[in-house]
């Protein structure tokens, strides 16, 4: 489990390796503009990290690989993406970077 600076802590809940899906959960109070701009989530909608309805699915794209948010409730998300080393190491890498 990884600590970033923007007071949430993230882990990766699928085995490491070859996979279809890496999911990660992010954990923590997300006080809004400061996070949502630096958050490299997009979708469609344009709709903000912080502005997601709790319960609903999200796609959209992170930096340049598709994935899935959804916020579980307040202050707990799911981001699911490709579950190649590449993909989940690039996540990860950005999470920690926040």
């Amino acid at each position: 489990m990884s600590t970033s600076a923007a007071t949430f802590t993230f882990c990766l809940l699928t085995p490491r390796g070859r996979g279809a899906v890496a999911a990660f959960q992010l954990s923590g109070h997300w006080t809004g503009s400061e996070q949502d701009a630096d958050f490299p989530f997009r979708s469609a909608s344009q709709r903000l990290p912080s502005q997601q309805p709790i319960g609903r699915i999200w796609y959209g794209r992170w930096r340049d690989e598709d994935v899935v948010l959804c916020r579980i409730d307040q202050t707990t998300w799911e981001l699911h993406c490709h579950g190649g080393l590449a993909a989940a190491s690039a996540v990860a890498a950005d999470l920690t970077a926040l």
